[in-house]
């Protein structure tokens, strides 16, 4: 069944990727387009397999950047989703300047950050951290208020401490909701790796593409968007494997 249903998916993503390639080829012929304004799918490929081993070093890069940002960023939003569960009136003070936070535009936040941490990794890992905490805090909290009444006054009839509460029935339920907003939190750490090296110049994908593009190499230029494509979807089917492994693990709650 497993082998099945992995066949299937991959019988899926052909499909998608042969549409893609046609669409490609269609706006190519009905547009008339040259090779310099759009190449073609195949002079694409070819400049992805000649540059394949820099386009892999700077991939590497920005996806440790973007990692790096994303396993701070869940730890802080667990902690924080933990004492705001425990403390209401906390959470009522403190959730207006987080909101506040999130709405500033990162592309004001990023050069304030990179006048501390210079233009290095740290300026990326900070973005990342800043533009995924608040989605997964929000989940993370929604977790912990999901618990059912029917759980906690068991273990309150059971005379449970406030940790062995936590341990045993909180985190559970906010483990899955943590799922829930890592899959869209990690792909989204991806791009802001890549903002954080368009306006610091650090080193990664991000400023392979800002070179590519002032040197008007097209192939190259979209073979690096490809293969940020190719990452970020890769990444987002690695958390929903990891998901469904933990589900098997768990399968109730």
């Amino acid at each position: 069944m497993l082998l099945k249903n992995i066949l299937a998916r991959l019988a899926v993503a052909a499909a998608c990727l042969s549409v893609f390639v046609a669409a490609w080829y269609g706006v190519i012929g009905l547009l008339d387009l040259q090779p310099f304004i759009l190449p073609t799918p195949r002079d694409v490929a070819i400049a992805i397999g000649q540059q394949y081993p820099m386009l892999a070093s700077n991939m590497a890069i920005t996806l440790k950047t973007g990692l790096l940002g994303i396993v701070i960023s869940t730890a802080l939003a667990f902690l924080t989703a933990a004492v705001f569960s425990s403390n209401k009136g906390l959470a009522q003070v403190f959730m207006p300047y987080l909101i506040a936070m999130k709405n500033t535009p990162i592309v004001a936040i990023a050069p304030i950050v990179m006048l501390f941490l210079g233009r290095g990794v740290m300026t990326g890992i900070a973005v990342v951290t800043i533009v995924s905490f608040l989605p997964m805090m929000v989940n993370c909290l929604q977790g912990f208020q999901a618990v059912g009444s029917r759980h906690l006054e068991l273990l309150h009839m059971y005379a449970a401490r406030p940790a062995q509460v936590f341990w045993k029935v909180r985190f559970p339920f906010a483990v899955q909701y943590v799922f829930a907003g890592l899959r869209t939190a990690v792909p989204a750490a991806v791009l802001g790796a890549l903002l954080a090296e368009w306006l610091t110049g650090a080193k990664g994908i991000g400023s392979f593409i800002l070179e590519a593009s002032a040197m008007r190499d097209l192939e190259i230029l979209w073979g690096a968007i490809i293969v940020c494509m190719g990452t970020s979807m890769a990444i987002f089917w690695l958390t929903v494997l990891a998901e469904r492994f933990y589900e098997r693990r768990h399968p109730s709650r």
